[in-house]
């Protein structure tokens, strides 16, 4: 049952990022106002696109990314001939998208496939499912991740940018810092928080403090049901 409120509190907590604008923030604060090689630049990329893929579902991060890799464009478009242009575009939109992916990979919310994995452990009574918890799965996605960002952006940046641009400084004059600063935007950073933090502290109690937990069935699927579950029940309600 926590699992259904964690997905349930995400998709609120991904309206509200749309709504206010919380990525596009990140992204525009990361990148503005910084001069640095093509190289550097798609490793930040990467890595920026993981992290918040693991906090939101990675087609909203990926959405979020798309101005950002419009002013990349226009700047490439100016600054290279067409045929140096046109590969490090391609480059820097594959970067993106292995960064989204990974970041899906990363975190239980980070992509929809997430759900229906563990859909499946719930429906199928895989042993040890109980232990799935927001905390857990990084245990073993983040080594992973770690090891596949580093292996993308090689591959990217040793097969695809033209070695005699990868140290190529390159700066974003277009993008622009949104106006983040209204109330409204404030708030829903703290709820972003206030979320997060909960179910970091949700799943550190759920591994330290197990309980037994009562199970009922609903529509032939059997859910389990702990003091846990009543917490998180009562999170996702508020």
């Amino acid at each position: 049952m926590s699992l259904l409120f964690i997905y349930c509190t995400v998709f609120l907590l991904s309206r509200l990022s749309v709504r206010h604008g919380l990525a596009e923030a990140f992204f525009v604060r990361l990148f503005h106002g910084h001069e640095r090689s093509f190289r550097t630049l798609l490793l930040y990329i990467i890595v920026a696109a993981a992290l918040m893929a693991m906090v939101m579902p990675n087609f909203l991060t990926a959405l979020t990314l798309l101005p950002m890799l419009e002013a990349l464009r226009l700047s490439l478009e100016q600054r290279y001939e067409a045929p140096h242009a046109r590969r490090l575009i391609t480059a820097s939109a594959i970067i993106a998208m292995y960064g989204c992916n990974l970041g899906g990979i990363g975190s239980m919310v980070g992509s929809p496939a997430n759900a229906l994995i563990l859909g499946a452990a719930q429906i199928f009574e895989v042993p040890g499912r109980e232990k799935i918890n927001y905390l857990s799965w990084f245990g073993w996605s983040l080594p992973l991740v770690l090891v596949l960002i580093v292996s993308a952006w090689s591959l990217v940046t040793y097969f695809i940018l033209p070695k005699a641009l990868r140290h190529t400084k390159l700066a974003l004059p277009q993008l622009r810092l949104a106006d983040d600063r209204n109330d409204n935007a404030r708030l829903a950073w703290r709820a972003f928080i206030a979320w997060l933090g909960f179910w970091i502290l949700h799943a550190l109690l759920q591994l330290a403090l197990p309980v037994p937990a009562q199970s009922f069935a609903v529509f032939g699927l059997k859910l389990d049901w702990s003091i846990w579950d009543q917490i998180a029940t009562g999170f996702g309600v508020v």
